[in-house]
């Protein structure tokens, strides 16, 4: 063991080594093939599901040290989609389940109508298909495509992927890989200085917890990019001189706005685009109109730059920050009487794992709305 400087090589891993669709027996049914070809988590579970099932696989001493048991949602139970009762991606999760269950249906119907013959089909039972699909979500990385210049491909990297993720600082022990000129040779550098004994870590993308989560089934503690999407619809009837306000903010269909999808608040900052949007759209729904009246110059003159909440009076932006706060009181609230988290009566160590982390994601979010309140309190005072 020793220390691996700034900018130093760390290893490669050649084309060869890869796990990706360049399998004889899979390589040209995988890429002719209509589906697997176009969604690559579906050909590259096959893959993988294709070379854990062969015993004289070349891939079988990596295969072998690949978790069986994963935290992923898509692996969850009943009862562990109940403890995500009062989380924000519930919905994404059971969407994601339902979704998996469709592909296995439908690459079940696939392999059936065009015969394959990789393995026996009942092999291919519902629980080793979501195995491989998780492994695929979690581990794959993206590498230059060998059969169609400039795209890229899935696939797993051994050793890479072994890696766990850290977000990037000044000071984080990261690492960054490239593909060589050619793009048959993976390259793994060190960003910065390693001492003897550190862990190495690899950021995986830029994601919050809810993504971390959802895709990769672990919360990271100390995610900057976390955020809190708020579930907020305006008035449908609102009047035409609110309406065009609102067009004016940036939106560009006066029809309802759905806030859910597109506002959202994070600890960073409050003085973001998103968060000064998401503010200025609470003030024009709920401010009495007269107090609006302020803004018809700005609705008449087509040539001003868009609204912002800085052009709102200092007095109706205090207002918006309070409307702002109450929400998130609520949403406080509503967390807090809701992170409970029942142990499962099977006391399988993956099962109780699991429910661990689920409780460390609920926890996440109200730690981060509890932030929020403080920061918009500061704001205020």
């Amino acid at each position: 063991m020793h220390s691996v400087e700034f900018t130093h090589h760390l290893y490669h891993v050649t084309f060869y080594f890869i796990v990706a669709h360049t399998h004889v027996q899979t390589e040209n049914y995988i890429q002719s093939h209509r589906v697997f070809s176009q969604y690559k988590p579906l050909g590259l579970a096959l893959v993988l599901v294709n070379e854990l099932l062969s015993a004289s696989s070349p891939w079988k001493p990596y295969i072998d040290i690949l978790p069986r048991t994963l935290n992923l949602p898509i692996l969850f139970s009943i009862d562990d989609f109940i403890q995500m009762q009062g989380t924000p991606i519930k919905q994404l999760l059971q969407k994601r389940y339902i979704d998996n269950i469709i592909d296995y249906v439908l690459v079940l119907e696939e392999l059936k109508k065009e015969g394959s013959s990789f393995f026996p089909l009942e092999l291919l039972t519902f629980q080793v298909f979501s195995w491989a699909m998780a492994t695929v979500h979690s581990r794959q990385n993206p590498i230059p495509s060998q059969t169609q210049p400039r795209t890229t491909d899935m696939a797993f990297i051994p050793i890479l992927d072994l890696f766990n993720h850290r977000q990037y600082t000044h000071d984080s022990s990261g690492i960054t890989s490239m593909f060589n000129e050619t793009g048959t040779t993976c390259e793994i550098y060190a960003p910065i200085d390693i001492k003897a004994g550190d862990q190495i870590h690899l950021q995986y993308g830029t994601r919050s917890n809810d993504l971390l989560f959802a895709y990769s089934g672990f919360v990271y503690d100390d995610d900057r990019l976390d955020v809190i999407n708020l579930g907020l619809m305006l008035e449908p009837k609102m009047d035409n001189f609110r309406k065009q306000l609102l067009m004016k903010i940036g939106f560009d269909d006066p029809k309802p706005v759905d806030l859910d999808a597109r506002y959202h608040l994070s600890r960073q900052t409050l003085d973001d685009e998103n968060s000064m949007l998401l503010i200025a759209c609470l003030i024009i729904a709920n401010e009495p109109k007269d107090s609006l009246d302020f803004f018809k110059t700005l609705i008449k003159d087509k040539q001003t730059s868009p609204l912002t909440v800085h052009s709102f009076p200092t007095n109706m932006q205090k207002v918006g920050y309070e409307m702002l706060l109450a929400i998130l009181l609520e949403v406080h609230k509503e967390l807090k009487g809701r992170l409970s988290v029942a142990m499962p009566k099977d006391k399988r160590p993956h099962l109780y794992e699991r429910r661990k982390v689920i409780q460390q994601y609920k926890m996440r979010q109200e730690r981060l709305v509890g932030d929020l309140v403080v920061a918009i309190r500061s704001k205020m005072a």
